[in-house]
């Protein structure tokens, strides 16, 4: 049977105290945040291995900051961006990222964050509904494809949206495809270690689904619930799957959790 166990945390994705396992045993456990930057909305927590470095997102302030893992929080250098984005992913022999953010799928210049969009899911909607509409959180699968929800912009719409998301993937040949509707605030993603699942967060809905995932093709089928957050206090955003195939996600307002496979 699965079991989820819960961690609180504290400080976005940086910092945790308390953690809580579900079902009868507690387990206390207590940390700093490594770096106490107090972001409007930080996102994408990123490790980039080859540059032995770590990247994230303030989304609300359209800042990107990174840290040199050797160095430490000394290091921390910040970079003021000319578009709100959501999620960074890296461009194999490219110093530039992709990304996916306010206007939909863009490159950016790590150095001076200069951001150009170069797809749009919102181009054939109109710019008073493009206006209302912004991507969030994604993810690149095994074939190299960038992956990422749209959701409606809350910057814009005050108040937790109630329609309007939808999945989308862009390709290597950087034609855009429309994967799934009817989410509302599509989030955190990620892949079993077979690549033959592909998870997904729905945060409002608090829910995570599995999907079947064909590799070759990309597609998407038999969609799933596989947990469903019923507190009001869990709500679920960012998401991974570690090597042992376990379900990592943060939930706003409680901390993380684990979902360990059956």
């Amino acid at each position: 049977m699965a079991a989820v166990h819960y961690t609180m945390a504290f400080g976005m994705a940086f910092g945790m105290a308390f953690g809580i396992a579900f079902g009868i045993e507690y387990i206390p456990a207590m940390a700093m945040p490594y770096v106490d930057l107090k972001c409007l909305l930080g996102k994408s927590p990123y490790y980039d291995k080859e540059r032995d470095e770590l990247r994230w997102l303030d989304i609300n302030r359209q800042q990107m900051h990174f840290v040199d893992h050797e160095k430490g929080p000394s290091s921390l250098r910040t970079v003021d961006l000319s578009a709100l984005l959501g999620v960074t992913a890296n461009i194999a022999g490219s110093e530039d990222l992709i990304a996916a953010g306010k206007s939909g799928f863009a490159t950016v210049d790590r150095h001076t964050g200069k951001v150009d969009f170069i797809a749009s899911p919102f181009k054939d909607v109109g710019p008073e509904s493009a206006h209302r509409m912004r991507m969030n959180d994604g993810a690149v699968d095994c074939q190299g494809r960038f992956w990422a929800g749209a959701m409606v912009d809350t910057l814009v719409v005050k108040g937790l949206p109630s329609e309007g998301g939808s999945l989308w993937r862009f390709d290597s040949d950087r034609t855009l495809h429309r994967i799934i509707d009817g989410l509302i605030l599509p989030n955190g993603m990620g892949w079993n270690t077979n690549n033959d699942t592909m998870y997904l967060v729905d945060s409002i809905p608090r829910v995570i689904y599995a999907f079947h995932f064909d590799a070759k093709s990309g597609s998407l089928s038999d969609r799933r619930v596989i947990y469903h957050f019923t507190a009001e206090t869990e709500i679920p955003d960012g998401l991974v799957v570690d090597e042992d195939d376990c379900i990592w996600t943060t939930l706003f307002y409680s901390g993380k959790a684990r979902y360990e496979k059956d």
